[in-house]
């Protein structure tokens, strides 16, 4: 996820934020340690910054994976897209690449943005973005750009039979009406998922963590909705997803026996990744922080490298990681990589607590 002209705000703003409890670090004291878990422990290349399909893979972030039993396959869409590098045109899109054996790839093809396959208008981005399925249905929730860099900011609705060809149903998140007042813009949105990427309803809602844009720093707030494609709104502000004072966020949401783990990351740069555990989805403790940082990151180590937007999900008994490196510069070379720990999501909890 692109954080651009924000970091110096957000130094500011997050000394008023609570610190929440830190249950276990890095170097910390637990059963054992998510850090050690993933493997290898920097990943393996997935998604690089090249040119395809005519378009240049920049900023290639933003991963959503898991299973379809319908093709037999790992779907992986994400979203990237630049012009080339003499051009600072946005023209982000999502993409897709498969696997079915998370040793070789699909080359990634655009599947939706810009106008493409069911996207109006033809200038409307995708960017920040999850899917799941459901049934013989996918579903995407997708913003318009940044309005950190002049974008709308909005985040709208998706829906698909075949995950290539989508039908659009407009905003979904309002900037204008999703809170008590008016907001700046979004950014990443998180749906509450099973381990399988299969979204769960509690108390008769969906939720899922949603970045918002303050007009002045990066905040995490909780959404709720009736149905994906219905109109979300913002409930909670997430104050204790956060460590040291600075705001956890982006984050892959998973509930399980009762509990929701988060998988999130810093909003400011160099981020590094972090885990936290709820009982309720509003209050939370920080379980490891950093679980990953920017060690293996091929562009950099200094204070503009990111590791974000972890995505996991459990494919055929293992638990599977997604995440981006980047420079945090222009033209935002990036790397996809995915991590495994080799046993099922309920057992990786039990290795944790």
């Amino acid at each position: 996820m692109k954080r651009l002209v924000i970091i110096f705000f957000l130094f500011s703003f997050s000394s008023c934020i609570s610190q929440s409890n830190i249950d276990s670090g890095y170097l910390g004291v637990s059963k054992n340690i998510l850090h050690n878990l993933l493997k290898p422990i920097c990943g393996t290349l997935v998604v690089d910054t090249g040119t395809v399909s005519g378009y240049l893979l920049s900023w290639a972030q933003e991963s959503t994976i898991f299973y379809d039993s319908a093709t037999h396959n790992t779907k992986i869409y994400f979203t990237a897209g630049r012009d080339s590098l003499a051009t600072t045109a946005y023209v982000e899109r999502l993409w897709l690449t498969t696997t079915s054996d998370f040793i070789s790839y699909s080359t990634p093809i655009p599947v939706l943005g810009m106008g493409l396959n069911g996207t109006t208008p033809a200038n409307r981005r995708i960017n920040s973005s999850f899917v799941c399925k459901i049934g013989n249905t996918y579903y995407c929730l997708a913003l318009n750009g940044y309005s950190t860099i002049g974008f709308e900011g909005n985040v709208y609705g998706y829906t698909s039979t075949d995950g290539i060809n989508w039908v659009d149903h407009g905003i979904k998140i309002n900037k204008s009406t999703a809170w008590s007042y008016a907001l700046s813009g979004f950014g990443n949105t998180g749906v509450c998922t099973d381990e399988f990427n299969k979204p769960v309803v509690i108390g008769g809602k969906y939720q899922a963590f949603e970045d918002v844009w303050n007009g002045s720093a990066w905040v995490i707030f909780r959404a709720t909705a009736d149905s994906l494609m219905g109109n979300w709104t913002l409930t909670d502000s997430l104050a204790t997803l956060n460590t040291s004072g600075i705001p956890l966020g982006g984050g892959c949401a998973i509930y399980k026996n009762g509990k929701y783990y988060a998988f999130s990351f810093t909003n400011i740069l160099p981020s590094k990744l972090g885990f936290a555990y709820s009982s309720d989805f509003i209050n939370w403790t920080v379980k490891e922080f950093p679980y990953l940082d920017n060690s293996c990151n091929p562009y950099t180590t200094g204070p503009t490298a990111q590791i974000a937007d972890e995505f996991l999900s459990q494919i055929n008994g293992k638990v599977y990681q997604t995440a981006e490196y980047t420079n945090g510069n222009p033209p935002y070379p990036s790397q996809i990589r995915i991590w495994t720990y080799s046993a099922t999501f309920q057992d990786m909890l039990e290795q944790l607590f």
